[in-house]
């Protein structure tokens, strides 16, 4: 049902308005889970892609538990789930993990060691 005051203001100006609430989640994040599409690379010849599965709004990269410094080879996804990796080497080994979090907390996923063989 349309409210009288957005209703007249569509009448008066002709205007369409969306009216959006943000709603800040109470619940505490949950751990999150961190894939890759492998562990073990070789350098300069393969991709690596890491997801991380959440629902929380707020997603940090780290690597040996430091945030992650992206490299010109690596690309975070729009939504910053999705790590990619192309080509990969020596220096990307370590563990990888996602930190997400939310306005009253936040969690870390268990890590992920990457190898790189070269």
């Amino acid at each position: 049902m349309e409210s009288k005051w957005l209703r007249s203001l569509k009448e008066e100006h002709g205007l369409y308005s969306i009216i959006h609430t943000l709603c800040f989640s109470t619940e505490p994040v949950r751990v999150p889970t961190l894939l890759a599409s492998n562990t073990t690379a070789t350098e300069n010849k393969d991709a690596v892609v890491m997801t991380c599965y959440t629902n929380a709004p707020s997603i940090k990269w780290l690597l040996d538990a430091e945030s992650l410094w992206l490299r010109e080879r690596m690309k975070l996804s729009q939504d910053q789930r999705t790590l990619t990796i192309d080509p990969v080497r020596r220096e990307d080994a370590g563990f990888y993990q996602c930190e997400v979090s939310n306005p009253i907390s936040s969690a870390d996923s268990v890590a992920i060691e990457l190898r790189v063989k070269y």
